[in-house]
């Protein structure tokens, strides 16, 4: 097993500018997603309730496209509403 060398420590002066980097008041920090859309790539919890027998076949197309359960519905709701031109 090889030894590792001993990490480096930052400068004072490294962390105080990287503390001093951040946003100061809560109008610098960036708002939440809302209903009408959320910034690129962000992901926005949401409850749905399913039938168990549409829920099974979700899961089962999820699992041949190898993709998780949110990621196949997301997946499959941006097709159909490209498709409908929304």
């Amino acid at each position: 097993m090889a030894i590792a060398p001993k990490p480096q420590r930052k400068a004072a002066a490294d962390i105080d500018a990287f503390i001093g980097g951040a946003a100061a008041t809560p109008a610098e920090v960036p708002a939440p997603a809302t209903a009408t859309g959320s910034a690129k790539g962000r992901k926005v919890p949401v409850m749905l309730r399913l039938d168990e027998d549409l829920l099974a076949r979700i899961d089962t197309a999820s699992r041949h496209s190898y993709q998780s359960r949110t990621a196949w519905i997301a997946g499959t709701l941006a097709k159909i509403l490209k498709e409908e031109g929304f």
